[in-house]
Order: C-alpha cells, then structure tokens, then sequence
C-alpha cells in the first residue's frame, strides 16, 4: 500500500509540489513520509485570518499481490492543536484506461463528490477492500479550530513596548499530524 500526490499533468507524471496535488491522476511521486510540509504548508498570520479550508488530493494504491480487507484511515494529532483535519474517499473514475479523481483549480476549492468526516484513533474511516493494483482517491481537508479562527487573546496579546497594538504570541513551532492506515 502506497499514498501518491495527485497531478493534473497526466498518469505517473511527477508532482514536486504537494499545494499542487488538486485530484486528477496519480503522480510518480510518493507521499513523503515525516518530511514538513509534506500535505499542507504552514498556518501564518494571514492564514488565520483568511480563515479558508484547504484540501489535498492524494491516491492510496494497493501495490501487494493480494487484496487488502478492513482498510481503515484515520488521523492522529496534538490535542493542542490549532487545525482539525476530516477525510474524504472517493473511488478513482476510469476514463480511457486510466484512472482520475475530481481534479480542483486550488487548494482552497471543496471537492464536490467528496463527503468528509471527522476521524481519529476511536473513529476510523472504514473504506472496506482494496483488491490487488486498485486505486482509492483520497481527499484531506484542514480547517482552523474555532478557537484558531477566533483569534482570541490565546493566539494573540497586546504588545507592552506599542501601545494600542498586538502581536501573535509565541506558539509551538512545529505539530505533527499523522495519516494512519491499517488493513488485515
């Protein structure tokens, strides 16, 4: 089982910017593993407040000789943290041999045949079986938490050298999310 980026340039075409992977077919490139900024970029003053969903299009491919039943997907991060993060399945359409996703014009643009939920370790996505070589569309979506988009005094504090004025408080740099996938 293998996560790939998703391009619009054509199958097994390289994508070296994951922002870039909007849907449409899989890439020759695999999803890096532990690497920053590896699904979605970082959260910056103008991000909170834009306050806008991004969503990433990946392609999980079960690349084992034998199918793989009880897929299950779900995401782990910080209790802490500032982002939450929903999945969509879809089922790859097959259009002159190969295989395609709903393919979007931005990060910010919502998938129309994706239907998201919420998971975590307790609630994870049951996408059922992948037989041997099939592919599954998989969307990823991040929002602010409410407190995020708030911009309450938990993100910012008034500044005491300019009076009047505030400034981001000191946060944590770095969360770590991960993307887990099980199947018997």
């Amino acid at each position: 089982m293998q996560l790939y980026y998703t391009t619009s340039a054509g199958e097994d075409e390289e994508q070296l910017l994951p922002q870039a992977s909007l849907g449409g077919f899989k890439s020759s490139t695999a999803f890096r593993n532990d690497d920053f900024d590896n699904l979605f970029g970082e959260i910056s003053t103008l991000t909170l407040k834009q306050n806008r969903d991004h969503y990433i299009g990946l392609m999980l491919v079960n690349e084992e000789q034998t199918d793989k039943t009880n897929v299950q997907i779900w995401i782990e991060k910080p209790e802490t943290s500032i982002c939450d993060f929903q999945i969509a399945a879809v089922d790859p359409a097959m259009k002159d041999g190969v295989y395609q996703i709903e393919r979007t014009r931005e990060i910010y643009n919502r998938p129309v045949y994706a239907n998201f939920v919420t998971t975590d370790e307790l609630n994870k996505a049951n996408v059922g079986t992948l037989t041997a070589g099939s592919y599954l569309g998989l969307w990823f979506k991040r929002s602010l938490t409410e407190e995020a988009a708030s911009g309450n005094e938990e993100f910012y504090e008034e500044d005491p050298d300019r009076n009047k004025m505030y400034r981001e408080k000191a946060k944590s740099l770095l969360e770590e999310v991960k993307i887990q996938i099980s199947w018997d």
